[in-house]
């Protein structure tokens, strides 16, 4: 199931982004990187901007309108669901 993480607290002025502004991370709670780049394109966003944590998880992310967009699609989770969600794909299980 695509999720969305939302959180705020780094800047990147050369795409708009202050310490302040909403952010979140868009992902498959599976890691199924083809229904995340789909979820991704009903937001506005262009698979080619899907990133791989460390610790393999696949995502997006987002701000502006596509952030507001995935909010009202997708169900936002706590970082604590997030977590949950890593440490299983991390594991393989």
């Amino acid at each position: 199931m695509v999720k969305l993480h939302l959180f705020s607290g780094f800047e990147k002025q050369p795409l708009g982004i202050a310490v302040d502004t909403e952010l979140g991370h868009l992902y498959d709670d599976g890691n199924n990187r083809e229904a995340l780049a789909e979820a991704a394109h009903r937001v506005g966003v262009d698979r080619r901007r899907m990133q791989t944590s460390r610790g393999g998880l696949a995502h997006f992310d987002l701000w502006g309108n596509a952030l507001e967009m995935a909010k009202r699609l997708f169900p936002v989770v706590s970082r604590r669901e997030i977590g949950q969600d890593m440490r299983r794909i991390g594991s393989g299980s």
